[in-house]
C-alpha cells in the first residue's frame, strides 16, 4: 500500500464534504456507505472483538476509505486485510492511468513527479568499475547491492532508498538539493546506474526502471488523475457513522469520539 496516495485520498474527501449522517439508524450498523454496510458482527471480526474506543473509530474509518475508493467490502478477515484492500483500490483505480505514469516518469530529473531511487554505498577508494561491471553483464541490482553495499540496510533490502514510512517513489522535493545535483552532473537517466559521491565516498546510484516499480510505487505517479476519478466518485457519496462508535468527520477524514 502506497501512504501518500492514500492521504491524498483522505484530503480529498474532507476537501469536498460529502459525509453526512444519514437520516436512519441501525443497531447492528457500525457504518453505511451509499448503501454498503460495515455490519457490528463484521467489525467485531476485524478487530478480533476489540470493538472498543479508538481502535474501532480507526477500523470503521478505514473502511470507509475503502468504501469510498470503491475496494472489496466481502469478508475482511483482518485489519491487515483491510489495509491490504485498500492499496489494491487505489492500483486499481490508478491502472487505467499507466501510459500517463510510464510517461511522467521518464521524464526523470527533468520533471517526474517522483524519483525511484536505488543505491549501492561503497567505501571510499572502491572499485565501483565492477560493480557497473556486474550490472552490464546482468547481474541484479538487489544481487549487486547484497554483493558490494556497505551499509547492511541497502544490502539487504534490494538496494533501496525508502523514506522514514518505506516508500521508495517520492516526490524529488523530499531529496537533497546536493544530491539532486550530483545526479544531475552525472547525467543519471532512467535505468542507467552512475557514480556519485555521498560524504566523501562513493554509491553507485540508479534511477529505477519503470519496469522494476511495484504497482503502488506507479500509482504515485498518476496521483491528479486519480485525484480526478476520485472525485466523481465522492459526489454522490452519503457516510453513516453510528453514534455509538462516533461521528465521521469530515476535516479530520477519519471517525472520531462524539463531542469532538
Amino acid at each position: 500500500m502506497n501512504r501518500r496516495l492514500l492521504l491524498t485520498v483522505g484530503a480529498l474527501v474532507a476537501a469536498t464534504s460529502l459525509s453526512s449522517c444519514s437520516t436512519f439508524k441501525s443497531a447492528d450498523v457500525a457504518a453505511r456507505v451509499n448503501g454498503k454496510e460495515l455490519t457490528r458482527a463484521e467489525l467485531d471480526v476485524i478487530t478480533a472483538k476489540a470493538t472498543g474506543g479508538d481502535e474501532a473509530r480507526s477500523v470503521i474509518g478505514d473502511w470507509i476509505r475503502l468504501a469510498v475508493l470503491g475496494g472489496d467490502l466481502i469478508g475482511v478477515a483482518s485489519k491487515d486485510d483491510l489495509a491490504a484492500r485498500r492499496a489494491q483500490a487505489v492500483i486499481d483505480l490508478s491502472s487505467p492511468y499507466m501510459g500517463d505514469a510510464e510517461t511522467n516518469y521518464a521524464k526523470g530529473l527533468d520533471g517526474s513527479p517522483a524519483l525511484c531511487l536505488g543505491a549501492i554505498p561503497m567505501d571510499a577508494g572502491a572499485d565501483t568499475a565492477a560493480v557497473l561491471a556486474d550490472l552490464a553483464a546482468g547481474t541484479t541490482w538487489a544481487d549487486a547491492a547484497k554483493k558490494y553495499s556497505t551499509n547492511t540496510d541497502f544490502a539487504q533490502n534490494g538496494g533501496l532508498v525508502l523514506d522514514q514510512s518505506g516508500a521508495n517513489c517520492v516526490a524529488p522535493s523530499v531529496f537533497k538539493p546536493e544530491l539532486i545535483d550530483a545526479l544531475t552532473t552525472a547525467k543519471a537517466t532512467i535505468g542507467n546506474p552512475v557514480v556519485i559521491d555521498v560524504g566523501g565516498k562513493p554509491a553507485v546510484v540508479l534511477l529505477r526502471p519503470f519496469e522494476d516499480l511495484t504497482p503502488s510505487d506507479r500509482a504515485i505517479l498518476v496521483q491528479p488523475q486519480v485525484a480526478a476519478d476520485l472525485s466523481k466518485r465522492l459526489a454522490a457519496t452519503t457516510i453513516y457513522v453510528n453514534p455509538r462508535f462516533g461521528r465521521w468527520d469530515a476535516k479530520a477524514v477519519s471517525v472520531v469520539a462524539l463531542g469532538t
